[in-house]
């Protein structure tokens, strides 16, 4: 009988250990997670949220809101505003512009942060919180962003329409930012009704020749840097301006960008996006 015990006893005390270590390496592996993981976290600023060394990609946005919208295109515009939002990658950039006059200064940005990742972003439940990360980019990005798209709604309408202006002005301050440089996507997003208007070229006195247009100053002026940057052209139509919104006004879009070294790698109206 004591024998059995005895033996039930080394059983019961290798079966102990046998758990014991089994819990031991899967502590070790969890911590060794957390380790990876901390060390793959990148130091950022507080402001921001973007990395301090460089930005993964930068998405810059450039609303014109010289024309006012019909409700149709506002709620569209909004919904447009969303999908860029969050289509931004973890540590990517995402800067929103809305189109004014650069006479006296540079555009600046209405909005400028990076993401700091959601719930999809998470490698896994076992050694991330998806819930936790998407309350953080809702309090640090999605929120935030979402304030600026409703406050857009009420940007007053221009006499002018510096469009060209605008686009350079946008490549300074987004891809000319030496975090930029190295930025694994690039991308520019103009959403607009595509129609310039100012003392140097107005598209009310006619489309204008691209081969022409690029033998002139203006064009020397208002040249971009987009360094390289994937266009996108959102288009507001305008019932009132179809003589305007025409198959040679697309032609010399398209030529225009890529003219400055640029790819239009998306044409679409506002209602689709």
């Amino acid at each position: 009988m004591t024998r059995v015990v005895t033996r039930r006893r080394k059983a019961q005390e290798r079966k102990g250990w046998i758990l014991i270590t089994i819990a031991a390496i899967g502590f070790l592996a969890i911590g060794a997670a957390a380790i990876t993981l901390s060390l793959r976290e990148r130091r950022t600023d507080v402001v921001t949220g973007c990395p301090v060394d460089h930005y993964d990609a930068v998405t810059a946005v450039l609303v014109d809101m010289t024309d006012a919208l019909d409700p149709v295109q506002a709620a569209a515009l909004r919904n447009t505003l969303l999908k860029i939002r969050d289509a931004t990658p973890k540590y990517g950039r995402l800067e929103i512009y809305t189109l004014a006059p650069v006479d006296v200064s540079t555009l600046k940005p209405i909005f400028a942060a990076c993401s700091p990742g959601s719930a999809k972003d998470v490698d896994s439940s076992l050694y991330g919180n998806p819930e936790l990360a998407e309350r953080i980019w809702r309090k640090q990005f999605g929120d935030k962003a979402e304030e600026i798209i409703a406050k857009i709604q009420n940007t007053q309408p221009e006499e002018r329409s510096p469009i060209l202006e605008g686009v350079k002005s946008v490549s300074v301050t987004a891809f000319g930012n030496p975090l930029a440089q190295d930025a694994r996507v690039k991308k520019f997003i103009l959403i607009s009704d595509l129609i310039q208007n100012g003392p140097e070229l107005s598209m009310y006195q006619g489309i204008p020749d691209l081969a022409r247009f690029r033998q002139s100053q203006f064009y020397a002026d208002t040249r971009p840097g987009l360094r390289g940057a994937d266009v996108e052209l959102v288009i507001i139509s305008r019932e009132t301006k179809r003589n305007i919104q025409n198959a040679p006004w697309r032609d010399f879009w398209i030529g225009y960008f890529d003219s400055v070294n640029s790819t239009v790698e998306r044409w679409v109206k506002i209602e689709e996006f």
